[in-house]
């Protein structure tokens, strides 16, 4: 009985627990009974799940990682969706530049994590030269058609023969040179990418053949709010829209300076300690 002596309808929580049972169980209860927001945002992930083992031919859920990564990991080798190029004009054509020394790269099951900077312009995540459409890219060399005896399955390459820049997704070792890694006025996407593939080293960063982004901090108007899990995949999907919804969690930042910075690098190093990785230079 409520206050007025009305007996109390509990039919909508008793819907939502049947649902979030049958949601637990691995069952595929449909859309939620009640549309409140958490409820919504657990059948998102539930059908982008479900998208991901479909395409991915798979029968049963796949395993979890053992860093618990986003299922966008998986795709780390085949990506759903490869770098769009942004908008520029076509690069001249140059000479073949010399071969020079080879650059010391590896390549491991084991993820690098780095950290990464994009621009939302146009409700796109844009780095320094290419769209992201998705939370994984695979990196692609630009030169292979000026280029003699070109292994396209060798990028990034590190003989000295592609570039300037030579191929590869870049990220840097520490979050502080991420945060001037692109100079842009509107929201600025600061983030943690877990490189795959053949990773080149370099002093201050990396190069590699494919990076996923497992979590993001987005800066914009004065304020900061985190993406983790499928909200990451959200957020390069629409990012206008994923931050209109996550207005009301974002919080005020100092004005800019080094307070701002150190708050910034804090946070994206918590992010990527948040995988087992050190969030300091490897």
């Amino acid at each position: 009985m409520d206050g007025a002596g009305n007996p109390v309808d509990f039919s909508a929580l008793v819907a939502i627990t049947r649902w979030r049972r049958d949601l637990t169980a691995g069952r595929d209860p449909g859309p939620p009974p009640v549309p409140l927001p958490g409820l919504l945002r657990l059948e998102r992930a539930r059908r982008f799940t479900r998208h991901l083992e479909q395409s991915l031919g798979l029968d049963e859920p796949p395993p979890a990682l053992p860093l618990q990564l986003p299922l966008s990991v998986l795709l780390s080798a085949q990506p759903a969706c490869p770098g769009m190029a942004a908008a520029a004009p076509p690069p001249s054509p140059r000479p073949a530049a010399r071969r020079g020394r080879e650059l010391p790269w590896q390549q491991s099951a084991t993820p690098v994590f780095a950290y990464r900077a994009w621009a939302i312009v146009r409700n796109r995540l844009r780095g320094v030269r290419v769209t992201w459409p998705v939370p994984t890219v695979m990196a692609r060399c630009l030169d292979l058609g000026r280029r003699s005896g070109a292994d396209p399955a060798d990028v990034p390459h590190t003989d000295g023969s592609c570039g300037p820049p030579p191929c590869g997704i870049y990220a840097t070792k520490a979050a502080a040179d991420s945060l001037d890694a692109i100079e842009h006025d509107g929201p600025l996407a600061l983030g943690v990418v877990a490189l795959a593939g053949k990773v080149v080293e370099h002093e201050r960063g990396y190069r590699a053949a494919a990076a996923t982004a497992v979590g993001m901090l987005v800066v914009w108007e004065g304020r900061a709010v985190q993406f983790d899990g499928v909200e990451v995949d959200e957020l390069f999907a629409v990012p206008d829209q994923a931050l209109a919804a996550a207005r009301d969690r974002a919080w005020a930042l100092p004005a800019p300076g080094p307070e701002r910075d150190a708050l910034l690098v804090g946070q994206l190093e918590a992010i990527r300690g948040s995988f087992g990785a050190p969030a300091g230079s490897d």
